[in-house]
């Protein structure tokens, strides 16, 4: 029996890859660096860790202070348009998330940080569905690190007990998936993603369209079929 379900907000619930892509793009060209990596490439990254394989990409060497400024740049324009604009919800994050929270506990485990989270959660009036949110400020490390999944798992456990086998992870990258396996726990990937990528995971599903936490259960455990 799942118990409890932990979602990375982008990708999963909200559509912001484009935003991502903007943001770090201008960041680059802001410190007079053409971008020339594959975004597909870094879809799912931190914004840190983004800017540093962006940069990595145009063999510039690692630069501890480029990395963080282009990241803090790229952090500041993806909330500007989160103000202005918002983000759209994902196909059938809406129905899954509303479904899900009925039958059990919901928590965030996001790379954003907790402003930019909240901020999605409140236009979209999702608030009240996620027990918690981790975000990339409650942490030392950000995914592929399992931190924030085992930060989510305890502050979980206080209020109720919970096994990690009661407990399913949505990521939508690479970062996310290496980070839910770390923690012990089945993920499932969402999103238009890479082959060799989705297959890190224990399941894959294009979009939560007509998923519930019983369909992605059954897909998730050893021996079922794993794509949707």
């Amino acid at each position: 029996m799942v118990d409890a379900v932990l979602l990375e907000l982008e990708g999963v619930v909200f559509d912001t890859r484009e935003l991502r892509r903007k943001a770090l793009r201008d960041a680059l060209l802001e410190q007079g660096l053409a971008p020339t990596h594959d975004p597909d490439r870094l879809d799912g990254f931190a914004p840190r860790a983004a800017a540093q394989a962006a940069l990595g990409h145009q063999g510039i060497p690692h630069d501890e202070v480029l990395t963080d400024l282009i990241a803090l740049r790229a952090e500041r324009a993806f909330a500007a348009s989160l103000a202005t604009g918002g983000t759209a919800l994902c196909e059938g994050a809406l129905d899954f998330v509303r479904e899900a929270a009925a039958v059990a506990r919901l928590a965030v485990v996001t790379r954003a940080k907790r402003a930019d989270a909240e901020s999605m959660l409140r236009l979209a009036s999702l608030r009240e569905f996620f027990a918690m949110v981790v975000s990339a400020d409650d942490v030392l490390d950000t995914k592929p690190s399992s931190e924030t999944h085992l930060l989510a798992i305890e502050r979980l456990g206080r209020q109720r007990p919970l096994m990690v086998g009661q407990v399913i992870a949505i990521e939508d990258g690479e970062p996310g998936i290496r980070a839910a396996r770390a923690a012990g726990l089945r993920c499932i990937a969402v999103g238009p993603l890479a082959a060799h990528v989705a297959m890190e995971a224990d399941a894959y599903v294009a979009l939560l369209i007509g998923q519930t936490i019983r369909t992605l259960d059954q897909l998730s455990t050893p021996g079922q079929e794993r794509v949707q």
